[in-house]
C-alpha cells in the first residue's frame, strides 16, 4: 500500500527560500574572507561545546548537545550579505552523529556584527530567512 500526500497544508504562508544574489546587497570579498575563516570555529563550539565557550561567539547560546561534529560547511554556495547593520550568511552545514556516524544536513541563516576579535552571532535561524 502506498499513501498518497494530500494538499492540507497549502495557504499564504512564505515559503523558507534562500535568497537570490540579486536580492541582496553583496558584502566585500574581505568580510567574505574574514566570515569564511569564523564559520568553523563557530559552528565546531555549536556541535560539541558548552555554553560558556558559545556565549564568547554568540547572543543567545544555543548547544547540539555534544553528540555531534561537523562534517562539511558549505561555504562556497554559501550567501553572504548585508542587512541592515549586520552582515547575514545562509548555509548549509552537515553534522555527524558521534553516536552512530549517521549524518544529517541543516540550513542555516546567521546574523552577524563585528567584535574586538571576530565575529559575533547575534541571531541564528535553523532555516534560510
Amino acid at each position: 500500500p502506498y499513501t498518497k500526500a494530500e494538499d492540507l497544508y497549502q495557504g499564504k504562508s512564505k515559503t523558507f527560500e534562500r535568497k537570490t544574489p540579486d536580492e541582496v546587497k553583496p558584502l566585500t570579498k574581505d568580510d567574505i574572507t574574514a566570515i569564511q575563516k569564523f564559520l568553523p570555529v563557530f559552528f565546531d563550539k555549536y556541535a560539541s561545546s558548552n555554553k560558556t565557550d558559545l556565549k564568547l561567539l554568540m547572543k543567545n547560546p544555543e548547544l547540539m548537545g555534544n553528540n555531534y561534529k561537523v562534517s562539511d560547511i558549505d561555504v562556497n554556495t554559501a550567501l553572504y550579505y548585508q542587512e541592515a547593520d549586520n552582515k547575514v550568511v545562509q548555509l548549509t552545514v552537515v553534522f555527524e552523529d558521534l553516536v552512530t556516524g549517521g549524518k544529517r544536513s541543516e540550513n542555516f541563516t546567521l546574523y552577524l556584527s563585528k567584535a574586538d576579535n571576530g565575529w559575533y552571532v547575534e541571531k541564528l535561524y535553523h532555516y534560510f530567512k
